[in-house]
């Protein structure tokens, strides 16, 4: 009797079939592959409910294979949803206490779902890395206090979503769970990759950054980490927008109640953007930085940003706001002349001459 006829059999009723199966049921391979691994792997959804129903106390459902995989790592990485909703459905009512796994690492619900294979990916990571938002969807709903662990990579499930660019993945693990980890290698957070990811001038998903936001302020208040590691990650996160020239992601994260511009060198990032010449940036930039350091700095830092990035309407509206500042000296000596030299302005570099050679009031000359 081939496969197909013995399990059509038995879903039938045949003792004969069902029987064959039971010592199926009973062997394990060299590589621990039970017949649920088999047919959860395959996606046959009416076989995974039988065995789930006659065999329950075998204890399949939580079997591992020699990759340390459960049936529902198979039925993810597979793309079978509906194996997967069978699965989950099966472990929340399981006996756990009957166990006696290979390994006994799984006695409850919540270690059926992170059980984590030999690359320590779970579930969850296997249904991000195919991208397969429908699974993502199933298990963090059925295990949405679950902070989730890193895998061999070091990328926690939302990471991997975030350096993949699957945006709606991130929506749907951080718009469910509690307090997920945003956590990559090397102390970087799916805040940095996902903003890493960003298109290029193209601000269509700044959303996602408002989410990983939120999601990063319920995680580290979980961990009752000081609001100064929080602003740290801003920080850090700050200048990659800055650098990728993600506006709308700069002034979500300058408007951010959590954010203290003391930690950053805004100066340095001003400066950055300016040679750049993402002039919407500097604005922003300077607008916050001044806002903290009106009394020691009145416009020299807008102004030699603006002379960097040959921002003629800013360079206007600072001497317009503070004519001084034509003859300022910064701490190298240098003056706005120094810099609309350097970096070949030569309409306000010609404006500045002449204001310094006769003494004409800056408004005057500009309008004429």
């Amino acid at each position: 009797m081939g496969r197909h006829a013995l399990y059509a059999a038995a879903i039938a009723g045949d003792t004969d079939a069902k029987h064959k199966l039971k010592i199926e049921a009973d062997t394990v391979s060299t590589y621990h592959i039970t017949i649920l691994h088999i047919e959860s792997r395959a996606g046959n959804t009416e076989r995974v409910r039988f065995i789930l129903k006659e065999f329950a106390n075998k204890n399949l459902l939580v079997k591992l294979d020699s990759n340390n995989e459960t049936a529902l790592h198979l039925a993810t990485y597979n793309g079978h949803i509906q194996v997967v909703e069978l699965l989950v459905d099966a472990a929340t009512s399981f006996p756990y206490s009957a166990i006696e796994n290979r390994d006994n690492q799984i006695s409850c619900f919540e270690d059926f779902l992170r059980q984590a294979n030999n690359k320590m990916n779970t579930a969850l990571h296997l249904a991000v890395s195919t991208c397969n938002a429908e699974i993502a969807e199933i298990l963090v709903k059925a295990d949405a206090s679950d902070k989730h662990i890193q895998n061999g990579n070091g990328d926690t499930p939302v990471y991997l979503a975030a350096k993949l660019g699957y945006n709606h993945i991130i929506k749907i693990i951080c718009t469910t769970c509690t307090a997920p980890s945003l956590d990559g290698p090397h102390g970087t957070t799916a805040l940095h990759a996902a903003v890493l990811k960003l298109p290029q001038a193209n601000e269509e998903d700044n959303d996602v950054v408002i989410v990983l936001i939120n999601a990063a302020k319920r995680t580290i208040s979980s961990k009752d980490a000081p609001a100064s590691s929080f602003a740290s990650v801003l920080d850090s996160v700050l200048e990659l927008a800055v650098q990728g020239n993600h506006v709308n992601v700069v002034k979500l994260i300058l408007e951010d109640p959590a954010y203290q511009s003391k930690n950053m060198d805004l100066k340095t990032l001003i400066y950055m953007a300016a040679e750049r010449k993402y002039n919407d940036i500097v604005k922003l930039l300077c607008k916050t930085y001044q806002a903290g350091n009106s009394l020691e700095d009145e416009g020299e830092t807008a102004l030699r940003a603006a002379l960097i990035g040959s921002d003629e309407d800013s360079v206007h509206t600072c001497l317009r706001e503070n004519e001084r500042l034509v003859t300022y000296e910064d701490e190298k000596g240098w003056t706005p002349l120094h810099y609309a030299a350097k970096y070949q302005f030569d309409l306000v570099l010609e404006v500045i001459v002449k204001i310094k050679n006769t003494n004409t009031p800056w408004v005057s000359i500009w309008v004429c």
